[in-house]
């Protein structure tokens, strides 16, 4: 879904990882980080990035599958820039990204 943005895209098999090459001074412009993830979730990986002090903060989208009313709100007060539900609705996928790109210029 994210190719046809022509962006540089990497992915990685734990939020260790992502806070791992963060701190290796690795830069990226979003993080789509799924609240349920193993070892350390998505919510307590965006607190802990967004707390490093010294490096770049890339902007967090919160990935998850909980998609209950009032699911934006939660994820936005707990921190996340922006919030993409699952099963991934293409629009708002392109909202996401043209918002955040937007923003870079």
């Amino acid at each position: 879904l994210i190719e046809k943005y022509k962006l540089q895209i990497t992915v990685m098999t734990s939020t260790i990882e992502c806070i791992d090459r963060i701190k290796q001074d690795e830069e990226f412009d979003i993080l789509f980080l799924d609240h349920k993830m193993p070892e350390l979730d998505g919510m307590e990986a965006m607190k802990v990035i967004k707390n490093l002090e010294g490096y770049k903060i890339p902007k967090i989208v919160a990935l998850t599958a909980n998609a209950v009313a009032g699911a934006r709100e939660y994820y936005l007060k707990e921190g996340f820039d922006d919030y993409l539900s699952k099963p991934i609705d293409t629009h708002e996928l392109d909202r996401i990204i043209n918002k955040i790109f937007s923003n870079k210029n």
